[in-house]
Order: C-alpha cells, then sequence, then structure tokens
C-alpha cells in the first residue's frame, strides 16, 4: 500500500489464483486491472469485487492491457463493450512514436520488429490487434473459403443425412444436420440448433429437429445417423422416445485431442463445408482455442464451450463414406430405368423398344 500525506492510499492486490476472491468488502474511490489478459477470472473479479467495492463513490475502473491471445477471454468481452460503447482508448507502438518520439525512434521499433520471432505475436503485443496464439488454435486448417453455399446435385436425394448432437445445461446444447455429399465426397454442414437453459428438454429438442428435418431434407428424407455426446446417457434415452428420435451415443477416444485430430485430418482434406447460413458452427470452427493445459477447450463469451464443433465433431465420427447410397439403376441424366421386360413375345422385343422411348425422353447432352 502507498499511502500519502493528505489521507489518500493506493493499496496493489495480485488477482489470479482466486485471490481476488479473500480481497472482497473493499471501499474504493477509483480501481485499474492491469494486464487485464493475464488475469484467469477478470469477469467474476470485476463483477463480484470491484463494482461493488466502487458503488458507494460510483468510482471508474481502468482495464489496461495487451490484447488476450484468444477470443475466449473476458477481456475480449470488454473490449467489445468498450468499442460500442465508445470508451475505448487504443495505443498501438506506431501511435506510441506519434505521442513519444523519442521514447519510441523508428530505429528501435524497426528492431524490435525484426527479433520478434512470431508475427503473431508482433501484431498482438505491439499492433493491439486480437489475434489468436496459433500454438492454441483447436482446427488451424480451417479456411473460410470452405463456407459455402450448397448446389444439390440431383443424387442429393439419395444422400446419406446426419444429426450430430452435444449435450449442455450451462454451456450450450447444439445440434449439427449435415449431408454426406458421395460424388464430390465431402460433408456438407446444412443447419444448426442451439438450446439453453429450460429449453434444454427431449420433447423441445426432438420438436425442434424434425422440423429442421423437414426444413432442409422434406418429408420423405432418412437420416442415416443421428450420433450424440454419451455424456447424458438419461437424456438420450428420453429423446428417443419421441417420433423420429434414434439416436446412437458417440464412441470417443482416450482424450479429445485424438478426436479433434482426427476431425481435423477431414478439415485439412477439404472435405468439410459449412453453410453460411450456421453462424454459430462457422464461429466454433474459426475461434476455438485449448485451454492452458490442453487438455479441453477454452470457454468463451459468445461460443461457450465451443458445441457446435463437438457436435461436428461427433457427426464425423459416425461416418459411413465409402457406401454408394445412389441405386444402380438411377441412370442417364436422373431417369431411373425400372421395370422393363426385356422377354421376347410374338418375335418382338418389347423391352428393347421399351428402353428406345424410354431414352427417347431423356435430354441427350451435345
Amino acid at each position: 500500500m502507498f499511502s500519502f500525506a493528505n489521507g489518500s492510499s493506493i493499496l496493489f492486490r495480485g488477482s489470479n489464483n482466486q485471490q481476488h476472491r479473500v480481497r472482497r468488502g473493499l471501499d474504493l474511490d477509483g480501481a485499474g486491472v492491469d494486464e487485464g489478459r493475464d488475469v484467469d477470472d477478470l469477469k467474476d473479479l470485476i463483477d463480484s469485487v470491484i463494482f461493488p467495492a466502487l458503488f458507494s463513490s460510483n468510482g471508474y475502473l481502468i482495464i489496461s492491457s495487451t490484447p488476450a491471445d484468444s477470443f475466449s477471454h473476458d477481456l475480449y468481452t470488454y473490449y467489445q463493450l468498450a468499442s460500442v460503447e465508445d470508451w475505448l482508448f487504443e495505443c498501438d507502438i506506431e501511435r506510441a512514436a506519434e505521442l513519444d518520439p523519442e521514447d519510441f525512434p523508428a530505429a528501435r521499433i524497426a528492431e524490435w520488429k525484426k527479433e520478434t520471432a512470431r508475427d503473431d505475436v508482433w501484431l498482438r503485443e505491439y499492433k493491439c490487434q486480437w489475434i489468436i496464439d496459433s500454438t492454441r488454435v483447436a482446427v488451424p486448417e480451417w479456411n473460410n473459403a470452405f463456407s459455402r453455399v450448397y448446389k444439390a446435385d440431383i443424387f442429393y436425394k439419395f444422400y446419406h443425412h446426419y444429426v450430430g448432437m452435444d449435450w449442455g445445461s450451462k454451456d450450450f446444447t447444439a445440434i449439427i444436420f449435415a449431408t454426406w455429399d458421395f460424388k464430390r465426397a465431402k460433408l456438407v454442414v446444412e443447419g444448426e440448433l442451439t438450446f439453453s437453459g429450460t429449453a434444454v428438454r427431449s420433447d423441445k429438442i426432438a420438436e425442434q429437429i424434425n422440423i429442421m428435418k423437414l426444413k432442409l431434407w422434406g418429408e420423405d428424407a432418412n437420416v442415416y445417423k443421428m450420433i450424440s455426446d454419451s455424456a447424458d446417457p438419461i437424456l438420450i434415452n428420453e429423446l428417443n422416445g419421441h417420433p423420429g428420435m434414434n439416436c446412437t451415443p458417440v464412441y470417443k477416444e482416450k482424450s479429445l485431442e485424438a478426436m479433434l485430430n482426427q476431425f481435423r485430418m477431414l478439415v485439412a482434406a477439404e472435405k468439410v463445408e459449412v453453410s453460411p447460413t450456421c453462424p454459430m458452427t462457422l464461429s466454433n470452427l474459426k475461434s476455438a482455442v485449448w485451454d492452458k493445459a490442453r487438455m479441453e477447450l477454452d470457454k468463451d463469451p459468445y461460443n461457450h464451450h465451443f458445441d457446435h464443433l463437438m457436435a461436428l465433431v461427433y457427426l464425423t465420427r459416425g461416418l459411413v463414406p465409402n457406401e454408394n447410397p445412389i441405386p444402380k439403376d438411377f441412370g442417364v441424366d436422373g431417369t431411373r430405368i425400372i421395370d422393363l421386360d426385356f422377354d421376347k413375345k410374338g418375335g418382338k422385343s418389347l423391352g428393347a423398344q421399351a428402353l428406345e422411348e424410354a431414352y427417347k425422353k431423356v435430354h441427350r447432352r451435345p
């Protein structure tokens, strides 16, 4: 603590490892959090300790920091709020040179940039840009170019449709709808559903799944597989009690990293496409990062626990990519040639005549 002759004082406290939980009950005129990116529970510190301490004085809080190395950190939420409400001040190294040219000469800036080994570190630490730490990205193979509008071909009605699910209560319950395009050998994510709180009920989930199936695939759609997170077998059993539901629990590897690595191989081979109508799935693929221990995925203010990514990962574990769903008799230009009589009756081949007439109806390409 620094104490001054006029009776004021400045108190310094640690804020990691839950230290802030024992600093409650203070009465402050102003507060500052330095290097907010390195505070593990920044939101809890601010909401539960600092704001109550500033209530009587109606004081101000200043959070100073370079950007965090992921969008999952609470600091990103405050950054977005500050941007929207116009109480953000940003000062990168170029701005610092304008304000204080003696301490930030151009030659020194050039030297620092040269000695910074990674571009993402330079952009984050010196240019104040929100750059995800490349070593923590969960699906680095994902490319935004893989998000495109799907154009179904004439074989679409035969393709296998899949539903993937990841259960959550505090986090999201995420449902993914996808089709394996056998001709192009690609998994196309066409729809998503998101549930949270009291909406996580088997009857509501089953109802919305059936509505989405009808919307995407029509009345005669046959879902080839419904693959679910195996963490809640009771919810699976309850869900399967509703019409149209036939969920099977996913087979999990011993580690999350092993499962994600298998999914990453699909993405790297450009086997996964996502419709622009699936914003949560796209956000998950772009933003998902590991926690510091690399044992599970980190949390995110918007994406929660990246539940849509996990629903997609579970779905891919049930893929049957090599089974040809297109009937053998599905022939020229999508015309199905069936029930032709090739027996000769009265010396005339009725089957040959019927075949010729069928082909006459087909639009021939030059």
